[in-house]
């Protein structure tokens, strides 16, 4: 036996000068080198711009956190609201206040910045002192109409509208509601209460009454029209009816008179 073979046999490492095999060194292989090869292009930059984004969104906390209880001068705070700057409401606690934002609101001429100051006042005083200072000012009544009627809120409308004595207005709105009921009956009877409670009242509204009794006196008739064309093929389901009970009660006779 050879040695070579021996020394296998033994446990013992075989050697050999010619053949010199040596695993390659995987450990020199720097870690963070192998991490930055499988990330894709530009995922640094992705990183920075999340950071970024983080870091903003901290400052804005921060911010809002240190500003929320301290009184911004109004027109800095009407400023935020339009650029859409962090901005909070809070602070203004007294009527004076909020009277200043809404009026500096107004001078602005935003739209959206006069809504969100008049539901602000709308929310934080007594009705009959947001009814007073509304009333004053036409422009953020306009706009608080035009945000009423987007949002569907018609209780709040018609409130406006008897707040101003605007009967017309209110009478149409009504009007309105009613013609949109889907049952002919109910239609006629939303109506008739919507012409006397709006219409009739109202003098400059008489033409508008008319028409809507016009209105109420076609529904009635196209009802008595319905009834009257469906009554017929009633009476001739109560004869198929009739028929088939004296159908199986002659059936059942025959067949006892048969058994029998």
């Amino acid at each position: 036996m050879s040695t070579a073979v021996s020394n296998t046999l033994s446990g013992a490492r075989p050697t050999s000068r010619s053949t010199d095999i040596r695993a390659p060194d995987i450990l020199a292989i720097n870690i963070e080198d192998v991490v930055n090869a499988s990330k894709p292009p530009g995922s640094k930059t992705d990183v920075a711009k999340l950071e970024a984004e983080v870091n903003y969104l901290r400052r804005t906390i921060k911010d809002v956190k240190s500003q929320r209880w301290n009184v911004l001068p109004v027109r800095d705070t009407i400023h935020h609201m339009i650029f859409g700057q962090p901005y909070t409401l809070e602070p203004y606690k007294s009527k004076e206040q909020k009277l200043q934002l809404i009026d500096e609101a107004i001078k602005c001429h935003d739209g959206d910045t006069i809504i969100m100051v008049v539901l602000f006042l709308r929310d934080t005083v007594r009705p009959s002192i947001f009814n007073l200072e509304l009333i004053q000012r036409p422009l953020a009544i306009a706009h608080y109409v035009s945000y009423l009627k987007q949002a569907g809120d018609t209780a709040k409308l018609m409130d406006v509208y008897g707040m101003l004595a605007r009967s017309e207005d209110a009478a149409m709105l009504k009007f309105k509601q009613a013609i949109l009921v889907k049952d002919p009956e109910k239609k006629s009877k939303t109506l008739e209460a919507c012409k006397q409670a709006h219409f009739d009242s109202e003098p400059s509204l008489s033409d508008e009454a008319r028409l809507i009794q016009e209105q109420i006196i076609a529904i009635s008739q196209q009802l008595a029209v319905e009834v009257s064309q469906y009554k017929p093929y009633e009476n001739i389901y109560i004869y198929i009816y009739i028929y088939i009970y004296i159908l199986i009660i002659s059936t059942k006779r025959r067949k006892k008179w048969w058994c029998s």
